[in-house]
């Protein structure tokens, strides 16, 4: 009879339990990065259990970081165009220069993710490195670009990746030549705050090695600081710079990564024990081109003088850029600086052959009141039209 009250009892309590739950519902909004939450929070306790593997050769390793990257190239052909090639091309020159100083010789290979809302930067096993654009226009200096690399390949160096494409083998059963069934996530996770830590040291070290200050991934972790006080603002007051998605990556970012204060505290340490001299930073040679999307977006929203400043700021690092003398024509006549914009669309005119231009420089500069100019440049344009026709025929 007692066994039957206490039975009673459980059940009792147990439907309570259920009905309560219920109706108390949980304010959770649905997140496209609840995987990377959930191994973020579980890759880190995974990577404090001892190695109770033979680790796989250098051969093998490659082998499976070139499985898992299949999946990624996809992401890789978005947004295709010259911009991306010129990205991709100065990731991989960066890159290069930093993995000839790394203590393993893989054949490490760099890949620029077009993708504005993934700010942050990933390795696979054996060598393969990523980087988003998200992170990339946060930056204004190649030595934090530099600094954010060599983290990444020290992940690859010390044999971080490796111990978890191997922890993770073993804990989902998976075959060795079904690597690529493994989720990309489980690399853009972070890993141990230990190992987080020993990357960026030896990832700034690389860096100085390659001839890069070291003063770049102080920036760069200043960078995140300010990306962390955004976020928490953002949660609170939502602001249209960023979108959710990008929101998201961030919050898995800092729930998977050391707070930005404590790496810069590390890395001033040792900046200060190495005797590293500071040296002037270069500039970030594809900034001018995230300047001047910002700019074309500004004039959509209809922020003209935050556009022209932004042109601007691409002039200043790429002064022959068409899209920005475009983009600061355009904001220089919605804000009635016809004289300002007629001048812009005349360099865009020394620029190029003129064919894109020429209509609006003669309309700006027939606003502006020159139409001695404006007919000047018209006529010498239709000579050229008519030159470049005769030449097809």
């Amino acid at each position: 009879m007692k066994h039957w009250l206490a039975l009673a009892f459980i059940v009792v309590i147990g439907t309570t339990a259920i009905v309560v739950s219920e109706r108390r519902k949980v304010d959770a909004p649905a997140s496209p990065n609840a995987l990377l939450y959930l191994i973020a929070d579980a890759e880190q306790e995974l990577t404090r259990m001892p190695v109770q593997f033979t680790r796989m050769s250098d051969e093998e390793e490659i082998r499976a970081g070139n499985e898992i990257a299949t999946n990624l190239s996809p992401r890789l052909e978005r947004n295709s165009g010259p911009e991306t090639a010129e990205i991709q091309n100065y990731v991989t020159q960066v890159g290069t220069q930093l993995a000839a100083h790394a203590h393993r010789k893989l054949p490490y290979s760099f890949h620029y993710i077009p993708e504005r809302y993934l700010i942050n930067a990933f390795a696979l096993p054996g060598g393969h490195v990523y980087i988003g654009a998200g992170l990339l226009e946060q930056m204004d200096s190649e030595d934090e670009l530099a600094s954010v690399l060599g983290h990444e390949i020290e992940h690859v160096d010390h044999y971080h990746c490796a111990d978890r494409v191997q922890q993770q083998q073993a804990l989902r059963k998976i075959p060795f030549g079904q690597l690529f069934a493994l989720p990309v996530e489980i690399f853009e996770a972070g890993y141990s705050k230990n190992q987080e830590l020993e990357a960026d040291r030896e990832g700034t070290r690389l860096a100085v090695e390659a001839g890069y200050s070291a003063s770049g991934t102080i920036r760069l972790f200043q960078v995140f600081q300010r990306l962390f006080n955004e976020y928490h603002v953002h949660a609170k007051n939502p602001q249209e710079e960023f979108s959710q998605v990008a929101m998201d990556t961030l919050e898995g970012y800092f729930r998977s990564h050391p707070l930005p204060a404590e790496r810069i505290a590390q890395i001033s340490t040792m900046i200060a024990s190495e005797g590293w001299t500071p040296h002037a930073e270069r500039d970030l040679a594809v900034a001018y081109i995230f300047a001047t999307t910002q700019a074309q977006e500004a004039l959509a929203a209809g922020k003209y003088e935050q556009a022209q400043q932004l042109a601007t700021k691409s002039l200043r690092l790429r002064p022959d850029s068409n899209n920005a003398f475009k983009a600061l024509a355009e904001a220089q006549f919605a804000q009635a600086d016809f004289a300002g914009a007629a001048a812009s669309y005349r360099k865009m005119l020394d620029l190029t052959d003129g064919k894109a231009a020429v209509g609006n420089l003669y309309a700006i500069t027939l606003v502006a009141d020159d139409r001695e100019t404006a007919g000047k440049k018209f006529r010498e344009w239709m000579t050229q039209a008519k030159q470049s026709d005769a030449k097809l025929q």
